[in-house]
């Protein structure tokens, strides 16, 4: 195609120049020395814009294979989220607190399973959010020990989320990477699992939070918090009563939200609706006199 092209170009060129040294040798149409000298530049110009076609057609050709590629590696990435390996098993063993000279409690033992989901319940003052914290690491225990599979646990591994959620004057980007490096294909997609790409305003990844959080909602602001732990692929959540300060509406919202992920959960809550619980197989555990008893719905 370039030779038959740069076969053409050069007639283009030479032709009306021959022609016109032919007719002006014979005084023939009034052909003038400037007349040539006109038609030589157009003829360069007609041969100039059939040599950038000619380029612009070998660069398709060439990069065919790779605009195929970057179209299949488009539709491959948000696939990458279900390939990733399942974390063992969470093992709480003989665990105690003691405060201030004060037992907390003492010998709770705990298994949970790959996606598997409890709700950590107990009067209020009792210790739930102790428990929690011990597990976590945040409070040293007195005794026992916290396992994933067979190494200990530690922050890398879970994401914390409390009633008051960490939020910051910045924008969404920020406040979800923590200025990690991240693509807008990944943070556009930890935003509409957990529904808030369509919910707030257009481009949400640059919209401000105010430091006061008040152009967010408290449901809002804990669906970003679940953002930020799956955008780490994080797989074990510990909840501190995350809906205590929301209405029944929203807190139920935010509970189908996480029941459904494909996680490992321990919540603590005082108040929860037992239908959901049921629906979504979230075991129930009840702090009692000998330790921590797991009930099934």
């Amino acid at each position: 195609m370039q030779i038959i092209a740069g076969m053409f170009a050069a007639l283009t060129f030479l032709g009306p120049i021959f022609v016109s040294l032919i007719f002006a040798q014979k005084h023939l149409f009034n052909i003038t020395p400037s007349i040539i000298v006109t038609l030589s530049l157009i003829a360069n110009h007609i041969v100039t814009s059939l040599s950038d076609i000619t380029k612009f057609q070998t660069s398709i050709q060439s990069t065919r294979i790779l605009r195929k590629f970057e179209v299949v590696n488009e539709q491959i990435l948000p696939l990458k989220k279900k390939h990733i390996n399942r974390i063992p098993s969470l093992i709480v063993t003989d665990l105690s607190i003691t405060l201030e000279n004060k037992r907390i409690f003492s010998h709770i033992n705990l298994r949970l399973n790959p996606d598997e989901k409890i709700l950590v319940t107990r009067k209020s003052g009792v210790g739930k959010t102790t428990f929690l914290k011990a597990i976590a690491g945040i409070i040293k225990p007195s005794s026992g020990s916290v396992k994933l599979g067979k190494a200990f646990l530690t922050p890398a591994d879970y994401t914390y989320i409390s009633q008051n959620v960490w939020l910051f004057s910045d924008t969404l980007r920020n406040n979800l990477t923590l200025f990690e490096k991240y693509t807008d294909q990944e943070l556009g997609m930890v935003l509409k699992e957990v529904g808030l790409w369509d919910e707030l305003p257009n481009d949400p990844l640059e919209m401000i939070i105010k430091e006061d959080h008040s152009n967010i909602s408290g449901g809002q602001a804990q669906r970003i918090a679940i953002a930020r732990g799956l955008l780490r692929k994080k797989q074990l959540f510990l909840l501190d009563e995350i809906t205590s300060s929301l209405d029944n509406e929203n807190s139920d919202e935010i509970r189908k939200l996480i029941y459904s992920l494909p996680i490992s959960m321990i919540e603590i809550a005082h108040n929860y609706d037992a239908t959901l619980l049921k629906k979504y197989h979230v075991k129930i555990a009840r702090f009692e006199r000998n330790g921590l008893k797991v009930e099934k719905y």
